[in-house]
């Protein structure tokens, strides 16, 4: 994302929890580097000045929601225009993946942050994971017993 948009010309401010290789590699692109823990208000806060619009990649993280709370605060006290947050595609409450009931909490706390537009991504697969599964079932034998060396068919033309 941050690529792209550096690729066309937009200014971009990419916050990190800390300084790496990746980060280094965002700057040398061009972009301005935040350094922050997304659950320090005030470090989030100060990275989103003068910033209009933020994308809302969340971590991994049981704690995830702390930091997406921060994150409105945040966005909140900086008078951001929008979020656009990426979620998941199955997330409900009573989903039973803790990481997709938090998204879907997430998501309701951006749609209720007042001032803010938000935007919800919600892929099923992004492409490469779902390659990356065609071309590992692919490899698979067809049916369990049947010769392994022979490719199974991903798909034919009728």
């Amino acid at each position: 994302m941050t690529t792209e948009l550096l690729k066309a010309g937009y200014p971009v401010r990419a916050l990190v929890h800390r300084e790496d290789g990746r980060s280094a590699q965002l700057k040398a692109q061009g972009a301005e580097i935040a350094v922050a823990d997304l659950s320090d208000v005030e470090r989030v806060a100060d990275a989103l000045k003068d910033v209009q619009r933020a994308y809302f990649c969340p971590p991994y993280d049981p704690y995830m929601i702390q930091g997406a709370v921060a994150f409105a605060v945040a966005a909140k006290e900086a008078r951001l225009e929008q979020i656009v947050g990426l979620s998941q595609w199955l997330a409900s409450p009573s989903h039973p993946s803790l990481s997709t009931r938090q998204n879907r909490l997430v998501d309701r706390l951006f749609s209720m942050t007042p001032g803010v537009a938000h935007t919800i991504v919600n892929p099923s697969f992004f492409a490469d994971t779902y390659l990356v599964t065609i071309v590992t079932e692919a490899a698979k034998p067809a049916m369990p017993g049947r010769d392994s060396a022979r490719p199974a068919a991903i798909s034919r033309a009728q």
